[in-house]
């Protein structure tokens, strides 16, 4: 997954590495806001739809080939 796709509290939520409090407090806050719970879910699902398919996944790979064998 690319750093575009992945957006913090809109489709993901982000916690430090290694960090397992602030992983703690991650799921305890999630685990009381439903709604923010819920629209970040439902955000991912469409992402992976969107994103998590061999046809996106081949786009990609040719947009980085190109611009991988253009690159002067």
């Amino acid at each position: 997954w690319s750093d575009e796709m992945m957006r913090d509290n809109v489709n993901v939520k982000f916690v430090p590495p290694e960090n397992s409090a602030a992983l703690i407090s991650a799921i305890n806050h999630l685990s009381r806001n439903h709604k923010e719970r819920d629209s970040i879910g439902l955000c991912a699902r469409e992402t992976v739809i969107r994103e998590g398919n061999i046809e996106a996944f081949a786009k990609r790979l040719s947009a980085l080939c190109l611009r991988v064998t253009n690159s002067d």
